[in-house]
Protein backbone atom coordinates (compact mmCIF):
# COMPACT_ATOMS: atom_id res chain seq x y z
CA UNK A 1 0.00 0.00 0.00
CA UNK A 2 1.31 3.44 -0.97
CA UNK A 3 2.75 5.46 1.91
CA UNK A 4 1.87 9.09 2.51
CA UNK A 5 4.36 11.78 1.47
CA UNK A 6 5.01 12.54 5.13
CA UNK A 7 5.93 8.89 5.80
CA UNK A 8 8.26 8.81 2.80
CA UNK A 9 9.90 12.11 3.81
CA UNK A 10 10.50 10.74 7.29
CA UNK A 11 12.04 7.56 5.87
CA UNK A 12 14.36 9.59 3.61
CA UNK A 13 15.35 11.84 6.54
CA UNK A 14 16.13 8.79 8.72
CA UNK A 15 18.35 7.37 5.99
CA UNK A 16 20.15 10.68 5.41
CA UNK A 17 20.81 11.26 9.08
CA UNK A 18 22.16 7.73 9.50
CA UNK A 19 24.39 7.98 6.41
CA UNK A 20 25.47 11.59 6.92
CA UNK A 21 25.25 12.59 10.61
CA UNK A 22 26.15 16.22 9.89
CA UNK A 23 23.02 16.78 7.81
CA UNK A 24 20.80 18.52 10.32
CA UNK A 25 18.99 21.42 8.61
CA UNK A 26 15.46 20.13 8.06
CA UNK A 27 13.69 23.41 8.70
CA UNK A 28 10.64 24.09 6.46
CA UNK A 29 12.54 26.35 4.01
CA UNK A 30 15.78 24.36 3.87
CA UNK A 31 17.22 22.78 0.71
CA UNK A 32 17.01 19.28 2.24
CA UNK A 33 13.32 19.72 3.02
CA UNK A 34 12.60 20.90 -0.53
CA UNK A 35 14.57 18.06 -2.15
CA UNK A 36 13.11 15.40 0.13
CA UNK A 37 9.59 16.67 -0.51
CA UNK A 38 10.04 16.51 -4.30
CA UNK A 39 11.53 13.01 -4.09
CA UNK A 40 8.77 11.82 -1.76
CA UNK A 41 6.13 13.05 -4.22
CA UNK A 42 7.64 10.95 -7.04
CA UNK A 43 8.10 7.88 -4.83
CA UNK A 44 4.47 8.10 -3.72
CA UNK A 45 3.32 8.31 -7.35
CA UNK A 46 5.30 5.14 -8.21
CA UNK A 47 3.86 3.31 -5.21
CA UNK A 48 0.33 4.36 -6.19
CA UNK A 49 0.91 3.04 -9.71
CA UNK A 50 2.17 -0.25 -8.30
CA UNK A 51 -0.95 -0.49 -6.15
CA UNK A 52 -3.15 0.17 -9.19
CA UNK A 53 -1.43 -2.53 -11.24
CA UNK A 54 -1.68 -5.02 -8.38
CA UNK A 55 -5.37 -4.23 -7.94
CA UNK A 56 -6.03 -4.64 -11.67
CA UNK A 57 -4.46 -8.11 -11.63
CA UNK A 58 -6.54 -9.50 -8.76
CA UNK A 59 -10.09 -10.77 -9.13
CA UNK A 60 -10.75 -9.46 -5.61
CA UNK A 61 -9.83 -5.83 -6.33
CA UNK A 62 -10.04 -5.25 -10.12
CA UNK A 63 -12.84 -3.00 -11.35
CA UNK A 64 -14.34 -1.90 -14.65
CA UNK A 65 -12.51 -2.97 -17.80
CA UNK A 66 -9.71 -4.55 -15.74
CA UNK A 67 -12.24 -6.91 -14.17
CA UNK A 68 -13.81 -7.55 -17.58
CA UNK A 69 -10.47 -8.92 -18.81
CA UNK A 70 -9.80 -11.10 -15.77
CA UNK A 71 -13.12 -12.96 -15.82
CA UNK A 72 -12.88 -14.09 -19.47
CA UNK A 73 -11.09 -17.35 -18.60
CA UNK A 74 -14.30 -18.58 -16.92
CA UNK A 75 -17.06 -16.28 -18.19
CA UNK A 76 -16.39 -16.20 -21.94
CA UNK A 77 -19.46 -14.08 -22.68
CA UNK A 78 -18.22 -11.43 -20.29
CA UNK A 79 -20.26 -9.01 -18.24
CA UNK A 80 -24.06 -9.07 -18.55
CA UNK A 81 -24.93 -5.88 -20.36
CA UNK A 82 -28.50 -5.79 -19.08
CA UNK A 83 -31.75 -6.25 -20.98
CA UNK A 84 -34.03 -3.91 -22.87
CA UNK A 85 -37.48 -3.25 -21.43
CA UNK A 86 -40.14 -4.49 -23.85
CA UNK A 87 -43.83 -3.79 -24.29
CA UNK A 88 -46.44 -2.62 -26.77
CA UNK A 89 -47.27 0.76 -28.27
CA UNK A 90 -50.59 1.90 -29.69
CA UNK A 91 -50.44 4.34 -32.60
CA UNK A 92 -53.81 6.02 -33.04
CA UNK A 93 -55.93 8.71 -34.70
CA UNK A 94 -59.32 10.15 -33.75
CA UNK A 95 -61.15 9.11 -36.94
CA UNK A 96 -60.99 6.01 -39.05
CA UNK A 97 -58.14 6.02 -41.61
CA UNK A 98 -59.12 6.42 -45.25
CA UNK A 99 -56.09 4.39 -46.41
CA UNK A 100 -53.58 2.01 -44.86
CA UNK A 101 -50.89 3.74 -42.77
CA UNK A 102 -47.52 2.02 -42.33
CA UNK A 103 -45.66 2.21 -39.02
CA UNK A 104 -42.03 1.34 -39.95
CA UNK A 105 -39.82 -0.83 -37.79
CA UNK A 106 -37.50 1.26 -35.54
CA UNK A 107 -40.03 4.10 -35.35
CA UNK A 108 -38.88 6.21 -32.40
CA UNK A 109 -41.16 7.59 -29.66
CA UNK A 110 -40.44 8.95 -26.20
CA UNK A 111 -41.50 9.85 -22.70
CA UNK A 112 -39.83 12.04 -20.05
CA UNK A 113 -37.50 10.32 -17.59
CA UNK A 114 -37.03 11.23 -13.92
CA UNK A 115 -34.82 14.18 -14.90
CA UNK A 116 -37.30 15.52 -17.42
CA UNK A 117 -35.14 14.36 -20.35
CA UNK A 118 -36.43 12.26 -23.23
CA UNK A 119 -36.31 8.47 -22.84
CA UNK A 120 -36.69 6.82 -26.23
CA UNK A 121 -38.45 3.66 -27.34
CA UNK A 122 -38.44 2.01 -30.80
CA UNK A 123 -40.78 -0.37 -32.56
CA UNK A 124 -39.25 -3.81 -33.20
CA UNK A 125 -41.44 -4.62 -36.19
CA UNK A 126 -43.34 -2.90 -38.95
CA UNK A 127 -47.12 -2.63 -38.63
CA UNK A 128 -50.06 -1.25 -40.59
CA UNK A 129 -53.01 0.77 -39.35
CA UNK A 130 -55.58 -0.66 -41.71
CA UNK A 131 -58.00 1.60 -43.57
CA UNK A 132 -61.26 1.92 -41.65
CA UNK A 133 -59.60 1.53 -38.23
CA UNK A 134 -58.31 4.06 -35.71
CA UNK A 135 -55.35 2.32 -34.06
CA UNK A 136 -52.73 -0.40 -34.33
CA UNK A 137 -50.68 -2.21 -31.66
CA UNK A 138 -46.94 -2.61 -32.30
CA UNK A 139 -44.23 -4.44 -30.32
CA UNK A 140 -41.48 -2.14 -29.02
CA UNK A 141 -38.50 -1.89 -26.68
CA UNK A 142 -36.63 0.82 -24.87
CA UNK A 143 -33.77 2.31 -26.87
CA UNK A 144 -31.42 1.82 -23.89
CA UNK A 145 -30.81 -1.23 -21.71
CA UNK A 146 -31.68 -1.00 -18.04
CA UNK A 147 -34.34 -0.58 -15.39
CA UNK A 148 -35.02 2.95 -16.65
CA UNK A 149 -37.07 1.46 -19.49
CA UNK A 150 -39.62 -0.16 -17.16
CA UNK A 151 -42.07 2.73 -17.45
CA UNK A 152 -45.71 2.54 -16.30
CA UNK A 153 -48.74 2.34 -18.59
CA UNK A 154 -49.51 5.59 -20.36
CA UNK A 155 -46.02 7.05 -19.91
CA UNK A 156 -45.03 6.97 -23.59
CA UNK A 157 -46.84 9.83 -25.30
CA UNK A 158 -44.63 11.59 -27.83
CA UNK A 159 -43.84 10.85 -31.48
CA UNK A 160 -40.20 11.57 -32.26
CA UNK A 161 -40.96 12.21 -35.92
CA UNK A 162 -44.22 12.76 -37.77
CA UNK A 163 -46.01 9.83 -39.38
CA UNK A 164 -48.62 11.11 -41.80
CA UNK A 165 -52.07 10.14 -40.55
CA UNK A 166 -50.96 9.23 -37.02
CA UNK A 167 -52.04 11.67 -34.31
CA UNK A 168 -50.62 10.08 -31.14
CA UNK A 169 -48.99 7.17 -29.39
CA UNK A 170 -49.33 5.53 -26.00
CA UNK A 171 -48.38 2.35 -24.15
CA UNK A 172 -51.53 0.61 -22.84
CA UNK A 173 -49.53 -1.43 -20.34
CA UNK A 174 -46.22 -1.05 -18.54
CA UNK A 175 -42.93 -1.87 -20.21
CA UNK A 176 -41.06 -4.59 -18.34
CA UNK A 177 -37.98 -6.81 -18.40
CA UNK A 178 -35.38 -4.04 -18.43
CA UNK A 179 -32.35 -4.85 -16.29
CA UNK A 180 -29.21 -2.85 -15.53
CA UNK A 181 -25.69 -3.82 -16.51
CA UNK A 182 -24.03 -6.22 -14.09
CA UNK A 183 -22.07 -4.36 -11.41
CA UNK A 184 -18.46 -5.13 -10.55
CA UNK A 185 -19.60 -6.78 -7.31
CA UNK A 186 -22.15 -8.98 -9.12
CA UNK A 187 -19.69 -9.91 -11.87
CA UNK A 188 -16.96 -10.75 -9.37
CA UNK A 189 -19.31 -12.99 -7.39
CA UNK A 190 -20.52 -14.78 -10.52
CA UNK A 191 -16.91 -15.47 -11.49
CA UNK A 192 -16.13 -16.83 -8.02
CA UNK A 193 -19.23 -19.03 -8.11
CA UNK A 194 -18.28 -20.51 -11.49
CA UNK A 195 -14.67 -21.03 -10.45
CA UNK A 196 -15.43 -22.69 -7.11
CA UNK A 197 -18.74 -24.51 -7.53
CA UNK A 198 -18.78 -28.03 -9.09
CA UNK A 199 -21.13 -27.16 -11.96
CA UNK A 200 -18.66 -26.50 -14.79
CA UNK A 201 -20.40 -28.05 -17.78
CA UNK A 202 -21.61 -24.98 -19.67
CA UNK A 203 -21.04 -24.94 -23.42
CA UNK A 204 -18.61 -22.01 -23.16
CA UNK A 205 -16.73 -23.64 -20.28
CA UNK A 206 -16.40 -26.95 -22.13
CA UNK A 207 -15.11 -25.19 -25.24
CA UNK A 208 -12.58 -23.29 -23.14
CA UNK A 209 -11.38 -26.43 -21.35
CA UNK A 210 -10.96 -28.34 -24.63
CA UNK A 211 -9.15 -25.38 -26.22
CA UNK A 212 -6.69 -25.38 -23.31
CA UNK A 213 -5.34 -28.76 -24.49
CA UNK A 214 -1.94 -28.15 -26.10
CA UNK A 215 -2.79 -29.97 -29.34
CA UNK A 216 -6.27 -28.43 -29.76
CA UNK A 217 -6.28 -25.26 -31.84
CA UNK A 218 -10.01 -24.63 -31.34
CA UNK A 219 -13.07 -26.42 -29.98
CA UNK A 220 -16.78 -26.03 -30.68
CA UNK A 221 -19.68 -27.58 -28.76
CA UNK A 222 -23.38 -27.52 -29.67
CA UNK A 223 -26.51 -28.73 -27.92
CA UNK A 224 -28.26 -31.18 -30.22
CA UNK A 225 -31.12 -33.43 -29.10
CA UNK A 226 -32.19 -33.38 -25.45
CA UNK A 227 -29.27 -34.53 -23.33
CA UNK A 228 -26.90 -34.70 -26.33
CA UNK A 229 -24.04 -32.48 -27.41
CA UNK A 230 -21.82 -32.49 -30.48
CA UNK A 231 -18.11 -31.74 -29.99
CA UNK A 232 -15.66 -30.59 -32.67
CA UNK A 233 -11.97 -30.37 -31.76
CA UNK A 234 -9.40 -29.03 -34.22
CA UNK A 235 -6.71 -31.39 -32.93
CA UNK A 236 -3.24 -31.24 -34.49
CA UNK A 237 -2.74 -34.93 -33.68
CA UNK A 238 -5.07 -35.63 -36.61
CA UNK A 239 -7.29 -38.58 -37.35
CA UNK A 240 -6.68 -41.10 -34.58
CA UNK A 241 -9.17 -43.41 -32.91
CA UNK A 242 -9.01 -41.44 -29.67
CA UNK A 243 -7.08 -38.72 -27.87
CA UNK A 244 -6.48 -39.43 -24.22
CA UNK A 245 -6.32 -35.70 -23.45
CA UNK A 246 -9.66 -34.95 -25.11
CA UNK A 247 -11.24 -38.04 -23.55
CA UNK A 248 -10.04 -36.99 -20.08
CA UNK A 249 -11.24 -33.40 -20.59
CA UNK A 250 -14.73 -34.52 -21.60
CA UNK A 251 -14.82 -36.93 -18.66
CA UNK A 252 -13.95 -34.19 -16.18
CA UNK A 253 -16.05 -31.34 -17.59
CA UNK A 254 -19.08 -32.87 -19.33
CA UNK A 255 -22.20 -32.79 -17.16
CA UNK A 256 -23.40 -36.07 -15.75
CA UNK A 257 -26.07 -37.60 -17.96
CA UNK A 258 -25.06 -35.60 -21.04
CA UNK A 259 -23.99 -37.66 -24.06
CA UNK A 260 -21.36 -36.45 -26.50
CA UNK A 261 -22.73 -38.55 -29.32
CA UNK A 262 -20.58 -37.46 -32.27
CA UNK A 263 -22.26 -36.68 -35.59
CA UNK A 264 -25.71 -38.16 -36.20
CA UNK A 265 -25.25 -39.90 -39.56
CA UNK A 266 -28.46 -41.98 -39.82
CA UNK A 267 -31.47 -43.27 -37.90
CA UNK A 268 -32.80 -46.81 -38.21
CA UNK A 269 -36.17 -48.32 -37.38
CA UNK A 270 -39.40 -47.47 -39.20
CA UNK A 271 -38.23 -45.71 -41.28
CA UNK A 272 -34.51 -45.84 -41.98
CA UNK A 273 -33.07 -42.39 -42.80
CA UNK A 274 -29.53 -41.97 -44.14
CA UNK A 275 -27.02 -39.19 -44.85
CA UNK A 276 -28.29 -36.98 -42.03
CA UNK A 277 -24.79 -35.73 -41.35
CA UNK A 278 -21.20 -36.27 -42.30
CA UNK A 279 -17.82 -35.69 -40.71
CA UNK A 280 -14.09 -35.61 -41.35
CA UNK A 281 -13.87 -39.25 -40.26
CA UNK A 282 -14.88 -41.38 -37.32
CA UNK A 283 -15.81 -44.82 -36.08
CA UNK A 284 -19.44 -45.94 -36.37
CA UNK A 285 -21.44 -46.21 -33.14
CA UNK A 286 -24.92 -47.68 -32.67
CA UNK A 287 -26.90 -45.75 -30.03
CA UNK A 288 -30.03 -47.54 -28.76
CA UNK A 289 -33.09 -45.26 -28.66
CA UNK A 290 -35.11 -48.03 -27.02
CA UNK A 291 -34.26 -51.41 -25.52
CA UNK A 292 -32.94 -53.48 -28.44
CA UNK A 293 -34.26 -56.88 -27.42
CA UNK A 294 -34.01 -58.60 -30.82
CA UNK A 295 -30.51 -59.81 -31.76
CA UNK A 296 -29.06 -57.68 -34.53
CA UNK A 297 -27.22 -58.88 -37.61
CA UNK A 298 -27.10 -56.42 -40.48
CA UNK A 299 -24.73 -54.37 -42.63
CA UNK A 300 -24.14 -50.64 -43.01
CA UNK A 301 -22.75 -48.98 -46.12
CA UNK A 302 -20.41 -46.11 -45.35
CA UNK A 303 -17.97 -43.91 -47.22
CA UNK A 304 -14.36 -43.94 -46.04
CA UNK A 305 -12.00 -40.96 -45.98
CA UNK A 306 -10.76 -41.69 -49.52
CA UNK A 307 -14.30 -41.59 -50.93
CA UNK A 308 -14.76 -45.34 -51.37
CA UNK A 309 -17.95 -47.20 -50.37
CA UNK A 310 -17.30 -49.73 -47.60
CA UNK A 311 -19.31 -52.16 -45.50
CA UNK A 312 -19.61 -52.36 -41.70
CA UNK A 313 -21.29 -55.16 -39.77
CA UNK A 314 -23.55 -54.82 -36.73
CA UNK A 315 -24.02 -57.94 -34.63
CA UNK A 316 -25.49 -58.38 -31.13
CA UNK A 317 -26.53 -61.43 -29.14
CA UNK A 318 -27.66 -59.75 -25.90
CA UNK A 319 -30.21 -57.06 -25.10
CA UNK A 320 -28.87 -53.55 -25.62
CA UNK A 321 -30.37 -51.18 -23.00
CA UNK A 322 -31.82 -47.86 -24.09
CA UNK A 323 -29.24 -45.06 -24.08
CA UNK A 324 -26.19 -47.30 -24.41
CA UNK A 325 -24.00 -47.62 -27.48
CA UNK A 326 -21.60 -50.05 -29.10
CA UNK A 327 -19.23 -49.86 -32.05
CA UNK A 328 -19.90 -51.40 -35.44
CA UNK A 329 -17.14 -53.43 -37.07
CA UNK A 330 -15.70 -51.54 -40.02
CA UNK A 331 -14.44 -53.28 -43.14
CA UNK A 332 -10.86 -52.51 -42.15
CA UNK A 333 -9.60 -51.87 -38.63
CA UNK A 334 -7.94 -48.58 -39.61
CA UNK A 335 -10.98 -47.31 -41.55
CA UNK A 336 -12.78 -44.11 -40.64
CA UNK A 337 -16.29 -43.35 -41.93
CA UNK A 338 -17.38 -39.93 -43.21
CA UNK A 339 -21.07 -40.80 -43.72
CA UNK A 340 -23.58 -43.68 -43.76
CA UNK A 341 -25.54 -44.17 -46.97
CA UNK A 342 -27.48 -47.43 -46.62
CA UNK A 343 -28.10 -50.55 -44.52
CA UNK A 344 -29.75 -53.96 -44.66
CA UNK A 345 -31.63 -53.35 -41.40
CA UNK A 346 -35.32 -54.24 -41.76
CA UNK A 347 -36.44 -54.13 -38.13
CA UNK A 348 -38.53 -51.56 -36.24
CA UNK A 349 -36.46 -51.01 -33.09
CA UNK A 350 -35.11 -47.45 -33.04
CA UNK A 351 -31.41 -46.65 -33.03
CA UNK A 352 -29.14 -43.78 -34.04
CA UNK A 353 -26.03 -44.28 -36.14
CA UNK A 354 -23.34 -41.88 -34.97
CA UNK A 355 -19.84 -41.12 -36.18
CA UNK A 356 -17.08 -40.07 -33.83
CA UNK A 357 -13.64 -40.46 -32.36
CA UNK A 358 -13.03 -41.37 -28.73
CA UNK A 359 -15.16 -43.54 -26.49
CA UNK A 360 -18.90 -43.38 -25.87
CA UNK A 361 -20.42 -41.22 -24.34
CA UNK A 362 -17.43 -38.92 -24.98
CA UNK A 363 -17.32 -38.85 -28.77
CA UNK A 364 -15.85 -35.94 -30.71
CA UNK A 365 -14.94 -35.14 -34.30
CA UNK A 366 -12.37 -33.14 -36.19
CA UNK A 367 -13.63 -30.22 -38.29
CA UNK A 368 -14.28 -31.00 -41.92
CA UNK A 369 -11.83 -29.26 -44.23
CA UNK A 370 -13.07 -26.91 -46.91
CA UNK A 371 -10.03 -26.55 -49.17
CA UNK A 372 -10.16 -23.26 -51.07
CA UNK A 373 -8.13 -22.82 -54.28
CA UNK A 374 -7.38 -19.28 -55.40
CA UNK A 375 -6.56 -18.06 -58.90
CA UNK A 376 -5.23 -14.51 -59.20
CA UNK A 377 -4.16 -12.49 -62.23
CA UNK A 378 -2.24 -9.26 -61.61
CA UNK A 379 -0.91 -6.33 -63.57
CA UNK A 380 2.19 -4.89 -61.94
CA UNK A 381 3.78 -1.45 -62.00
CA UNK A 382 7.30 -0.86 -63.30
CA UNK A 383 8.69 -0.73 -59.76
CA UNK A 384 7.75 -3.54 -57.38
CA UNK A 385 8.87 -4.71 -53.97
CA UNK A 386 11.22 -7.68 -53.61
CA UNK A 387 9.48 -11.09 -53.92
CA UNK A 388 6.11 -9.40 -54.47
CA UNK A 389 4.30 -12.43 -55.93
CA UNK A 390 5.64 -14.72 -53.20
CA UNK A 391 4.60 -12.22 -50.54
CA UNK A 392 1.04 -12.02 -51.90
CA UNK A 393 0.84 -15.83 -52.09
CA UNK A 394 1.98 -16.06 -48.45
CA UNK A 395 -0.61 -13.42 -47.43
CA UNK A 396 -3.42 -15.37 -49.13
CA UNK A 397 -2.25 -18.67 -47.63
CA UNK A 398 -1.99 -17.26 -44.11
CA UNK A 399 -5.45 -15.71 -44.46
CA UNK A 400 -7.10 -18.96 -45.60
CA UNK A 401 -5.38 -20.97 -42.87
CA UNK A 402 -6.49 -18.53 -40.14
CA UNK A 403 -10.20 -19.35 -40.32
CA UNK A 404 -12.10 -20.48 -37.26
CA UNK A 405 -14.57 -23.35 -37.35
CA UNK A 406 -17.86 -22.41 -39.00
CA UNK A 407 -16.67 -19.04 -40.41
CA UNK A 408 -17.41 -18.42 -44.10
CA UNK A 409 -15.08 -16.59 -46.49
CA UNK A 410 -16.04 -13.26 -48.06
CA UNK A 411 -14.48 -12.48 -51.44
CA UNK A 412 -13.97 -8.85 -50.43
CA UNK A 413 -11.68 -9.97 -47.56
CA UNK A 414 -9.69 -12.10 -49.98
CA UNK A 415 -9.22 -9.01 -52.15
CA UNK A 416 -7.93 -7.08 -49.11
CA UNK A 417 -5.14 -9.58 -48.47
CA UNK A 418 -4.11 -9.37 -52.12
CA UNK A 419 -3.47 -5.64 -51.69
CA UNK A 420 -2.29 -5.68 -48.07
CA UNK A 421 -0.27 -8.06 -45.91
CA UNK A 422 -2.55 -10.32 -43.85
CA UNK A 423 -2.05 -9.94 -40.08
CA UNK A 424 -4.86 -11.71 -38.20
CA UNK A 425 -8.50 -12.76 -38.19
CA UNK A 426 -10.88 -12.31 -35.25
CA UNK A 427 -13.42 -14.74 -33.79
CA UNK A 428 -16.19 -13.29 -35.98
CA UNK A 429 -14.15 -13.37 -39.19
CA UNK A 430 -13.12 -9.68 -39.07
CA UNK A 431 -9.62 -9.40 -40.55
CA UNK A 432 -6.71 -7.08 -39.81
CA UNK A 433 -4.22 -6.19 -42.52
CA UNK A 434 -0.84 -4.51 -42.44
CA UNK A 435 1.28 -2.69 -44.99
CA UNK A 436 0.14 -2.40 -48.59
CA UNK A 437 2.10 -4.39 -51.15
CA UNK A 438 4.18 -2.16 -53.43
CA UNK A 439 3.86 -2.80 -57.14
CA UNK A 440 0.26 -3.96 -57.71
CA UNK A 441 -1.19 -1.85 -60.51
CA UNK A 442 -4.47 -3.76 -60.88
CA UNK A 443 -6.19 -7.04 -59.98
CA UNK A 444 -7.35 -8.33 -63.37
CA UNK A 445 -9.18 -11.34 -61.92
CA UNK A 446 -9.54 -13.07 -58.58
CA UNK A 447 -11.49 -16.26 -57.99
CA UNK A 448 -11.80 -18.70 -55.12
CA UNK A 449 -13.39 -22.13 -55.30
CA UNK A 450 -13.92 -24.87 -52.75
CA UNK A 451 -14.17 -27.70 -55.25
CA UNK A 452 -17.81 -28.23 -54.29
CA UNK A 453 -19.58 -25.95 -56.75
CA UNK A 454 -18.96 -22.81 -54.70
CA UNK A 455 -17.05 -20.04 -56.46
CA UNK A 456 -16.44 -16.45 -55.38
CA UNK A 457 -15.39 -13.97 -58.05
CA UNK A 458 -16.78 -10.56 -57.09
CA UNK A 459 -18.10 -8.39 -54.26
CA UNK A 460 -20.89 -10.09 -52.34
CA UNK A 461 -19.73 -13.61 -53.15
CA UNK A 462 -18.87 -15.94 -50.28
CA UNK A 463 -17.56 -19.45 -49.76
CA UNK A 464 -20.05 -20.76 -47.24
CA UNK A 465 -19.20 -23.51 -44.74
CA UNK A 466 -21.17 -25.65 -42.32
CA UNK A 467 -20.83 -25.00 -38.61
CA UNK A 468 -18.52 -28.02 -38.16
CA UNK A 469 -16.16 -27.14 -41.05
CA UNK A 470 -13.06 -24.98 -41.38
CA UNK A 471 -11.58 -23.30 -44.45
CA UNK A 472 -8.01 -24.23 -45.37
CA UNK A 473 -5.66 -23.02 -48.08
CA UNK A 474 -5.48 -25.08 -51.24
CA UNK A 475 -3.58 -24.30 -54.42
CA UNK A 476 -2.74 -20.62 -54.89
CA UNK A 477 -2.08 -19.69 -58.53
CA UNK A 478 -0.82 -16.19 -59.36
CA UNK A 479 -0.09 -15.11 -62.91
CA UNK A 480 1.28 -11.87 -64.31
CA UNK A 481 0.60 -11.32 -68.03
Amino acid sequence: MARTEAEIVEAIKDYQMAAHPRLRDYTPLSVLTALNGALASQVRYIEQQNDAVAAALSIWTATGTDLDVLILDRLLDGRYLGDYATGELVFYRRSAAATDITIPALTKVSCPNDLGESLYFVTTEAATLVAGTKSVVVAARCFERGLLGNVPAGAVNKLYETITGIEGVSNPSAFSGGTDEETDTELRQRYIDVATLPGTATIAMLEAKLSDIDTVREAKVWNRDEGCIEVICDDSVGLVATSADIDDCLQENKAAGVVARGVLAATLGSPNVYELGDCYGGKIWILAREHLVTPLNFELTYTDTTGNPRTATVVTTDIVPRGTAFMATLEAEDDFAVDVTASTYAGSEAMDICLGLGTFPKLYNLPEHVVVDVTLQLRLTDTIELDLVDNIEESITDYLNSFKIGISMDWSDLLKVVHNEFVSQGEDGEIETGDAFQGVDAVLSLSATDGDAQTAVTLGDIIDVEDDSRIMAGEITITVP
